[in-house]
């Protein structure tokens, strides 16, 4: 199952979570970024290229987690937004 983590409207860019980098990458995560998106911006869509990357248990990204010194809890994907005119 997939959550998003945060919008920010300002820096346009959405993050999800989820247990699996399939889960971060549908469509229907996809969708929820958009959901949360149009709450605060008009005609949200995901502009430009993706990218995924492993957190730890905390949600956070390191270059021990990275090197493949830490387990990988879940993957966040960032989503680039942006708006419709």
């Amino acid at each position: 199952m997939f959550h998003v983590v945060e919008v920010d409207t300002v820096a346009k860019f959405g993050i999800v979570e989820a247990d699996t980098q399939e889960e971060a990458t549908s469509m229907d995560a996809r969708k929820a970024v958009l959901a949360k998106a149009a709450e605060r911006m008009p005609k949200p869509g995901i502009s430009g290229n993706y990218y995924v990357y492993p957190v730890n248990a905390a949600g956070e990204c390191s270059d021990a987690l990275l090197s493949g010194k830490e387990p990988t809890a879940k993957f966040r994907v960032r989503y680039p937004l942006d708006s419709a005119l």
